[in-house]
């Protein structure tokens, strides 16, 4: 079981400026692991912080493309329409993620 397997947790915080152009109707955050040296998939969580507006999207704590070096979150509104870094920075949108090696 995962209880069982459990490493070390590493926690982390992207900025605003860490948002990449998706779609017109999304946005996406790369992020980057590598410098952690790990052999397996991580276990990961993640939210999305901020001063406004981050009650109103869809995606933030889903991890896409999980790899030992690199995940990704895509991030929409949950009502539809176009999402965009503009908006993120205004909103000061950035996530926090937990890392948990399974090593």
């Amino acid at each position: 079981s995962l209880k069982e397997k459990v490493g070390k947790t590493f926690y982390f915080e992207t900025s605003v400026d860490d948002w990449k152009y998706y779609n017109e109707n999304g946005i996406v955050a790369h992020i980057d692991i590598s410098h952690l040296k790990l052999t397996k998939k991580p276990h990961v969580q993640a939210s999305i912080h901020g001063h406004s507006g981050n009650w109103a999207v869809s995606g933030s704590n889903s991890i896409y493309d999980l790899k030992p070096e690199s995940f990704s979150i895509y991030i929409r509104w949950s009502a539809g329409g176009p999402l965009t870094i503009e908006q993120a920075k205004e909103y000061g949108w950035y996530l926090s993620y937990a890392v948990t090696s399974l090593d």
